[in-house]
């Protein structure tokens, strides 16, 4: 038979806005010259903000979700994004890809 509950409330708690960014892969980057981030073969373009003409140099961080969006991020600003498809996104849906060992890559 259990214990009888000592405390009345539950132990339950909302998950918290930003679980995003804490259920994610972190990669770090600095922002090329012509505002380009290049990751794991990937391109974002980073358009001038209203606070920010250019990033050219900063450092962003790209937060992978494990639903596999990619979402940047320079400190706390959440950053818009034109991947080579085109048009801008705040959220680029990307497939993860299983790579071949070097010795059984083909080409």
């Amino acid at each position: 038979m259990p214990a009888p509950r000592s405390c009345s409330t539950t132990a339950w708690r909302p998950a918290r806005r930003d679980l995003e960014r804490i259920c994610c892969w972190v990669h770090q980057r600095v922002v090329s010259n012509d505002n380009v981030v290049q990751w794991d073969g990937c391109r974002f373009h980073l358009p001038p903000q209203p606070r920010r003409f250019s990033f050219a140099g900063a450092r962003v961080q790209i937060y992978q979700t494990l639903d596999g969006r990619i979402v940047l991020y320079c400190r706390d600003t959440r950053l818009p994004h034109a991947t080579p498809s085109g048009g801008w996104h705040f959220h680029v849906a990307t497939t993860p890809t299983a790579r071949a060992p070097v010795g059984l890559r083909s080409g």
